[in-house]
């Protein structure tokens, strides 16, 4: 099974693909609702300072009707994208998320 992980490539592949991610990350990097947005490995994840009560329940639901799968734990947003994500797959997902913190917390 770890054979598969060395004939395919797979690291050097992600490590790859997490560089074009951190690159085209920076205008979510640099939002003004986010802080301390960091990357390990093929894992992102960044605070949200203001976010109130309910913030990662309502974050997540509105994410999912978006149609990217996020996991906030509190006011920490946390993704993990599959190892095939291609590069218009990155676009989709970060323009998700720039959208989704814009639009603040749903009305309720």
């Amino acid at each position: 099974m770890l054979d598969i992980l060395e004939e395919e490539k797979v690291l050097e592949r992600n490590r790859n693909t997490a560089a074009i991610l951190n690159r085209r990350a920076e205008g979510l990097r640099s939002h003004r609702r986010v802080a301390h947005f960091r990357n390990a490995g093929m894992i992102w994840a960044f605070d949200v300072p203001e976010a109130e009560p309910g913030f990662a329940q309502d974050f997540h639901r509105r994410a999912v009707e978006t149609g990217v799968l996020l996991r906030p734990l509190g006011a920490t947003v946390y993704w993990m994208p599959p190892y095939v994500i291609g590069e218009a797959e990155i676009d989709f997902l970060l323009d998700a998320v720039t959208r989704l913190l814009d639009a603040g917390p749903a009305s309720r």
